[in-house]
């Protein structure tokens, strides 16, 4: 059992509340370059992982910070890098960048809310840049296919006053239909509450109506049916 949260919490008391001391320029010398985890149960950002084996590399050059991740789970399986920001990337990604190609990933219910309740509190500047590709992927206990997502942490445009996340390719791939979407998620407008707020155009080619209800869990209530609807939806709240 490893619990990365409380040992957060250890980094946070040596660099004064910010996190950053094992990763930071101050405190690099005393991050490890090579980690090597094999772990029953690992909690981090509150969420319970199991049966983990991970291994980890960084970067050892002046100009590359970035860790490279084999990464397998019961929830996950794939190969992941992280880059810090910084440098010239920064109008761009300054939340740094996510970079994945996963075989599955599995978000229950319960996980899948908790990472929305940390959105929630977060702003659109602290979540990375991400270029994702998941070949199996489950939300809350339904298989969506494969997901490929593509995402930029940007600078404001003129008139505005806060960095955004633009979702410029979110696609979703199943038998029965390929859902093809981009968006934005951007700070709320005055007087609602302070939460952010998402929205996305999408378009949504149906091969069988009728098996992907059933796949989204709404029984066998349509047989066959064919479409491609498309729109805008608009909400308030973070973009799980």
């Amino acid at each position: 059992y490893l619990d990365l949260d409380a040992w957060q919490k250890v980094a946070e008391t040596w660099s004064g509340g910010s996190g950053a001391a094992l990763a930071g320029p101050g405190g690099m010398g005393y991050a490890p370059t090579t980690v090597a985890l094999r772990a029953k149960e690992l909690v981090t950002s509150g969420r319970h992982l199991h049966e983990v084996v991970v291994g980890l590399t960084r970067g050892v050059a002046v100009d590359d910070a970035t860790w490279r991740a084999n990464l397998d789970a019961t929830e996950f399986n794939g190969y992941a890098e992280y880059r810090p920001p910084g440098g010239a990337r920064a109008a761009t990604e300054g939340a740094g960048r996510l970079h994945a190609r996963l075989s599955r990933l599995s978000l229950p219910k319960s996980e899948a809310d908790a990472v929305s309740s940390l959105l929630e509190q977060a702003s659109p500047a602290s979540v990375p840049a991400l270029d994702i590709v998941i070949d199996d992927f489950e939300l809350r206990g339904k298989r969506l296919g494969r997901v490929e997502i593509e995402a930029q942490n940007r600078e404001a445009e003129a008139g505005e006053t806060a960095r955004e996340w633009r979702l410029s390719k979110f696609r979703l791939v199943t038998p029965e239909a390929q859902l093809n979407a981009s968006g934005r998620w951007s700070a709320a407008t005055p007087g609602a509450a302070a939460r952010r707020r998402a929205t996305m155009d999408f378009k949504l080619d149906i091969a069988d109506g009728g098996a992907l209800l059933a796949r989204l869990g709404q029984g066998e209530v349509v047989r066959g049916a064919k479409g491609q609807p498309a729109g805008q939806v608009r909400w308030l709240g973070s973009p799980l």
